[in-house]
């Protein structure tokens, strides 16, 4: 299993200082929790350098279809759809070199 946590956020903090929630969820009881750190991605590994599962919005509080799939080292395509696939959008997420 392939989990996804947001790691940084650009704003992480609302308008008076305190930490962003994920106040679009859907389950009321999990509007309080802070976005940053939210487990956003939860797949399974289908093969090669692929991946299938779900992927949560904190915007819209929606939860999507996705296929993931890694294009060398350290970039993923992501896309996330509702149905079939080409009903969807493909986005690139590349990894930030750590200074650790």
């Amino acid at each position: 299993m392939f989990l996804g946590r947001l790691a940084w956020l650009r704003q992480p903090n609302d308008e008076k200082g305190r930490p962003a929630v994920d106040e679009n969820n859907p389950d009321p009881r999990l509007r309080k929790q802070p976005i940053l750190g939210l487990v956003i991605i939860h797949a399974v590994y289908t093969g090669g350098d692929s991946w299938k599962g779900r992927v949560y919005d904190p915007d819209s509080g929606k939860t999507y279809n996705c296929l993931i799939s890694l294009k060398g080292a350290g970039t993923l395509k992501l896309r996330g759809y509702l149905g079939l696939s080409i009903f969807g959008r493909t986005e690139t997420w590349t990894r930030v070199k750590s200074s650790f």
